[in-house]
């Protein structure tokens, strides 16, 4: 039986946290990373569930060895009604 990983180190989620910077398909300040036991939980807001995906794909490609828990929300921008207001 395989043992769980040890909780990720305030090193480790740093270095997440710095894959999550230097990634070219997100560059993302705005999420929080938390280590609880053997799992990864990113918090935050995002601005499409495309970035979202990727962002989980990043955390997943660098912490194979944890689960990786997706707390994220993705913002609601929603389309312009009508004509545009002239001021």
């Amino acid at each position: 039986m395989d043992a769980a990983p040890p909780e990720p180190s305030a090193y480790r989620v740093a270095h997440l946290r710095q894959a999550l910077l230097d990634d070219p398909r997100l560059r993302e300040q705005g999420v929080e990373l938390i280590a609880v036991e053997s799992r990864i939980v990113a918090r935050g807001v995002v601005a499409t569930p495309q970035r979202r995906a990727a962002l989980i794909a990043v955390l997943a490609e660098h912490a194979p060895e944890y689960e990786i828990v997706d707390d994220l929300c993705v913002s609601a921008v929603e389309e312009p009604h009508g004509d545009p207001e002239v001021l």
